[in-house]
């Protein structure tokens, strides 16, 4: 699945309601959403305008119940996202923060004790890193992000079972000045990576486990459609209709 998404196996409960009047006062970001299949609870995570923008990570047990924990200890933090591991319930949050430099950075909570891992940077010194987005691929964390220079590369951390720095790869470098909406996607053991390449152009790439490499980035356009329909024909494309 790609990592945009909404929970839908249940209403937001008084907590989660709260949190979305607290987005529109405090022009926070739109909080993203997932559903821990392990706990029960929906989770959520946005940035907390009335704290110096830093994220903070919510989860909302039902019934007014609504525990909430500022993640980053300093400067501001920028579009937030979750991704939770179907097993084992845990809770792996990246963001990016402007700087001299911009970093991506993430923490990941213990679904078993609830403890945070202290936080850390993702991407490589020096590159101005932005806008990630992460899925799980079975027991495999993968994230993906944008570089930004005279021309921006989509960036991909695939986490499968190795010890940190954890090693990225460059999968496309693209010329495009407008947004290029990167997204990481997961499905049926496959992973792969979309982003808009151009005004007419969608660019995609998918990762082969037998090899352990990216495959050629390919494009379709999507002139006369939408950009979400092209990546549902490039999904099928991945893993089927």
């Amino acid at each position: 699945m790609c990592h945009r998404r909404v929970a839908r196996r249940r209403l937001p409960s008084i907590c989660l309601l709260a949190l979305l009047i607290s987005f529109t006062r405090l022009a926070a970001s739109e909080p993203d959403l997932e559903f821990n299949v392990v706990s029960g609870y929906v989770e959520s995570v946005d940035i907390d305008g009335s704290n110096g923008d830093r994220a903070r990570h919510t989860e909302d047990q039902g019934q007014g119940g609504c525990r909430t924990v500022t993640l980053v200890s300093g400067g501001a933090a920028a579009v937030p996202r979750i991704a939770i591991h179907k097993t084992t319930g845990d809770s792996w949050i990246v963001w990016w923060t402007a700087g001299a430099t911009d970093e991506v950075r993430y923490v990941v909570r213990d679904a078993g004790t609830g403890a945070w891992s202290a936080e850390a940077v993702l991407s490589e010194s020096g590159e101005n890193s932005r806008n990630p987005e992460v899925v799980h691929n079975g027991d495999e964390v993968w994230i993906a992000y944008e570089i930004a220079g005279a021309e921006r590369s989509i960036a991909v951390v695939g986490i499968i079972d190795e010890p940190e720095p954890f090693g990225r790869t460059v999968v496309a470098t693209t010329p495009y000045a407008g947004n290029i909406d990167t997204l990481i996607h997961s499905e049926a053991g496959h992973v792969w990576v979309t982003w808009i390449d151009s005004e007419s152009e969608v660019g995609w790439s998918e990762y082969d486990h037998a090899s352990e490499i990216w495959g050629a980035t390919q494009f379709v356009t999507y002139a006369g459609s939408t950009v979400d329909s092209i990546r549902k024909a490039i999904r099928a494309t991945v893993v089927g209709p």
